[in-house]
């Protein structure tokens, strides 16, 4: 071997090199892998927020029945109206299941009046990408009343690339839930 150039070792060791498929497998997998998990984080991500917002969905419903049928009236004054929301927020979040353990800290509600099915105006409550609660009222409305009744949840993704598709607020998306009846006449 003394006798072989520098250069002709080097070029065998190159071709016995391109030729070789030992460790294809794992370079392969190092390729596939990084994508791969992106890709399956992203898709229980996607899940999990779409199991949340039928959940919100489901639990805005139930208590939203609540005041179509006046048993969740808001009386008048500031400090009243704050403990009927928050006996309000509360049904919803007894009713969301695996999420009721955050939902205080992450849910917000909106319930106001309209004088009829067409003048409702539905306004986002984020504003620069930052989430605007003051902008939220809390009215029930009386008998035979038109109510408009939204549920805000903040949803916090994991997956790195849903951050980008899907998020409204710095790091969580929200969930909402909408829904519009008329009071039933409960003063009759």
């Amino acid at each position: 071997m003394s006798g072989v150039k520098p250069s002709s070792r080097k070029r065998a060791f190159a071709l016995r090199f391109g030729r070789s498929e030992r460790g294809a497998t794992a370079v392969e997998f190092a390729i596939v892998a990084a994508p791969f998990m992106a890709l399956m984080m992203g898709i229980v991500d996607l899940a999990l927020a779409y199991t949340a917002s039928i959940a919100l969905d489901n639990a805005t419903q139930a208590a939203a029945r609540q005041i179509r049928t006046g048993q969740n009236i808001a009386p008048s004054g500031s400090t009243a109206q704050e403990t009927s929301r928050q006996a309000f927020r509360d049904q919803i979040c007894a009713g969301m299941g695996f999420m009721s353990s955050d939902c205080a800290t992450n849910l917000t509600v909106d319930v106001r009046t309209v004088t009829d099915f067409s003048s409702i105006a539905l306004t986002s409550p984020i504003q620069n990408g930052v989430f605007n609660p003051g902008a939220l009222q809390f009215n029930t409305g009386g008998a035979s009343q038109i109510v408009l009744v939204r549920a805000y949840y903040q949803w916090t993704l994991f997956a790195p690339l849903m951050n980008t598709a899907m998020v409204k607020l710095p790091g969580k998306t929200l969930l909402t839930s909408v829904t519009t009846f008329r009071n039933e006449p409960y003063d009759l």
